[in-house]
């Protein structure tokens, strides 16, 4: 999201007891997961540690895997921040055949949805290099950028916006042509962006590669106005900080 080049990858990895064979499984997933990842996008293992029988009584802790990253950028003064800045624009940016799910979501765990397993998917890693270089070609252009993650959508486009204290005019295609669920799965590779000038999506070299959607225009006011239903930044960024959910 900063615009610089991935080098290397560092890991946690945190679990219940192993001796169970559903624990084992889920381990075995997440370093098989890890592995291919690192491989395709060639960031290697460089440090980790793991953490396992983690558990109160007989009940383990959900499988936590975590990553850090470590990359380069030729000047620091490039790098791209994590808030929205003064922008007009916002933009999200992902994988044209990404495909998305509530599975292991925080919304999920809140209705208590569990996860739905089918068979192993097939991960457009060409299309996710071309938006990680997406990032890094166009850096110039943005004035932050920041990864769709914990939350979801909604939650990323909150914290992106709320220390600048602006509010978005949510674009009525991209509200329409989106599902409730969108808001706030957390599929990895998604990201959003914002910018001063608006970006021609027409142009291939625009949008080649990658899947590029305008969200909306910032306001010069506290409020999220998604079609006829608005949202109080002011109350989002009590609840935010203050709620059942910190982040």
């Amino acid at each position: 999201a900063m615009g610089g080049e991935p080098l290397a990858t560092t890991d946690c990895l945190n679990f219940g007891n192993p001796d169970k064979p559903e624990i084992m499984w889920q381990f075995a997933q997440a370093v098989e997961g890890i592995g291919e990842a690192c491989k395709e996008l060639n960031t290697p293992i460089v440090s980790g540690n793991v953490s396992l029988y983690n558990q109160t009584d007989d009940t383990s802790i959900l499988p936590t895997p975590m990553i850090g990253m470590v990359g380069k950028i030729k000047d620091p003064k490039q790098a791209v921040p994590a808030t929205s800045g003064q922008a007009r624009y916002i933009y999200s940016i992902a994988p044209k055949s990404l495909k998305t799910s509530l599975n292991g979501s925080l919304v999920a765990s809140f209705i208590k949805q569990r996860p739905i397993l089918t068979e192993k998917e097939n991960h457009p890693w060409s299309e996710i290099r071309s938006t990680f270089k997406w990032i890094q070609d166009n850096k110039a252009l943005l004035l932050g950028c920041r990864e769709v993650g914990k939350g979801g959508l909604l939650t990323t486009l909150a914290k992106f916006v709320i220390r600048d204290d602006l509010g978005i005019d949510f674009d009525s295609t991209f509200i329409n042509n989106l599902s409730t669920s969108s808001f706030f799965e957390e599929s990895f590779s998604r990201f959003v962006f914002s910018t001063k000038e608006p970006l021609n999506l027409d142009k291939a070299e625009i949008n080649n590669g990658v899947d590029i959607k305008l969200i909306g225009a910032t306001q010069p006011h506290s409020i999220f106005k998604m079609g006829s239903q608005t949202i109080d930044l002011k109350k989002l960024n009590t609840f935010f900080t203050e709620g059942p959910f910190t982040f």
